[in-house]
This record gives structure tokens, sequence and C-alpha cells, in this order.
């Protein structure tokens, strides 16, 4: 009788070691089905942040074109700069610069009580917006 029980001891004993924890082959096989997640989905988390920055650029450019179109709204036309100016636009992160095009041979829509201006808004030469509109003064 003690032989059995000595024996069940030790069966019990070695189930026990054997449950302990991970072997290393599993360690292994958890590490790079890990790592073919994360290959597979990092790819997602950097074009969202290319799609978020972008988002942020042109948010700003647009920002920039609606003060710009908002001065140049209440001023009188003999105000105005000249055509092909470029004028720098604080945001709130950025600066960006605005080229004001009115009353050139592609933007027609040019009479005495009329302009048709053009706003392209760019940031390190790279243009996000460009807006055209007609403002008419009835005087």
């Amino acid at each position: 009788m003690t032989t059995s029980m000595g024996r069940r001891r030790r069966c019990l004993a070695r189930r026990i070691d054997a449950q302990r924890g991970f072997t290393i082959i599993e360690a292994i096989i958890a590490v790079a089905v890990i790592g073919i997640i994360v290959v597979g989905v990092l790819p997602l988390f950097i074009n969202y942040a290319r799609i978020n920055t972008e988002s942020e650029f042109r948010t700003g450019a647009v920002t920039a074109a609606q003060q710009v179109m908002d001065r140049l709204r209440f001023e009188p036309f003999t105000g105005w700069v000249a055509s092909g100016t470029v004028q720098s636009i604080d945001t709130d992160l950025r600066t960006y610069d605005v080229t004001i095009t009115y009353c050139t041979a592609e933007l027609t829509l040019c009479q005495s009580g009329s302009r048709h201006v053009r706003l392209e808004v760019a940031n390190s030469g790279r243009t996000y917006y460009t807006v055209e509109s007609v403002f008419s003064r009835f005087e």
C-alpha cells in the first residue's frame, strides 16, 4: 500500500508540474502570433495618423481662407491688396500662405462693381485649399 500511495503522489506531482506554466515552445508561438497581428494592424494606425494630419492641415487652410475672405468682404475694392499678393495667416498651430488673385484673364467676372477672387492656401509649399468667390458692391 505504501508503494501504491507513493506512485499516486508522484503521478499527481508530475501533473501539477506539467500544468504550472508555459513551455518555451508555447511562449514562442504566442509571441509569433502577437507579432503577426501587430504587423497586420500597424499600417492601419500609420494610415489613420496620416489622414488625421492631412485633415488638420486642411481645416487650418479653410480657417485661413475664411479670415482673408472676411477681410476682403468689408474693405472697399480700392483698399484691396494687389492681385497675386501672398499673405501669411496664423491659425491655431500653423502659418499658412494665402495667395489672393482677382480679375485676371481666367477670372472673368470682373466689372466695375464686382471682383472675381481666388484664394490658394498653402503650407510649406503644398496647396491645401483653393476657393473662388465673386464680390459685388452696390453703390
